[in-house]
């Protein structure tokens, strides 16, 4: 009766996983290939990186936060590896099978044979703090209930100078900004200036305010999800 049910999580999760979306498997595969180059240490350390921000604030995690622990990330590797270590996070919360039993569910999708070193140590790591990544995982299915979630914002600062018979006359910084989602084919460059920039701050902290202001009349009557 056991081995029933363990085959039947298998295949349940198996089956999960084959209808996720194209670019999230893809996604999820490049993330383990980067994070397949990377030392045990600093696999260890990603990990821990992206748990970390599932126990704490689920809208918090920053893919630079990658690059800054691991330096040899670029900001789009470092976009893939987190996707991919969100994803399995997810599914291991969501499904209680063992490390080998997910390698048999995920291979193929994440990973293909002999690849599976990132994968099961991914697994181990999360399966550790399973107890307390359900919680987390079940506010962010809220949050994420109806539109694309955030997982990469980079931003990186440029110049763009003006010539006058071959010699500069006058420069203007800007800002230029890669905004990715979990979502397919959901992903934005653009450039900003420093007048875009402080309109932007100016609403994202009136924001701020105003979800606080929204939590204060709700919690009274409704408990708020926990962090």
């Amino acid at each position: 009766m056991a081995a029933s049910n363990s085959s039947e999580l298998v295949s349940q999760l198996a089956r999960e996983i084959a209808q996720l979306p194209n670019s999230v498997k893809l996604g999820a595969r490049q993330g383990f290939e980067i994070s397949a180059a990377l030392t045990e240490a600093e696999q260890r350390r990603a990990v821990a990186l992206v748990v970390s921000a599932f126990e704490g604030d689920l809208g918090g995690f920053d893919a630079e936060a990658l690059t800054k622990e691991i330096p040899s990330l670029t900001g789009r590797d470092a976009g893939r590896l987190a996707t991919a270590l969100s994803v399995v996070a997810a599914l291991l919360t969501q499904h209680a099978v063992t490390i080998d039993e997910f390698l048999q569910a995920a291979r193929n999708n994440f990973y293909d044979e002999g690849a599976e070193q990132p994968v099961r140590l991914a697994a181990e790591l999360v399966i550790s703090h399973r107890h307390t990544l359900t919680a987390a995982v079940e506010r962010q299915r809220l949050e994420n209930v109806v539109l694309p979630s955030l997982t990469d914002f980079s931003v990186a600062v440029d110049v763009r100078i003006r010539f006058a018979n071959e010699q500069p006359i006058g420069f203007v910084p800007i800002a230029v900004v890669h905004i990715d989602t979990d979502g397919s084919n959901q992903e934005i460059w653009c450039q900003l200036s420093r007048a875009d920039i402080n309109r932007i701050i100016e609403k994202l902290q009136n924001t701020v305010r105003e979800m606080e202001l929204v939590g204060n009349l709700i919690r009274p009557v409704v408990p708020e999800s926990s962090n």
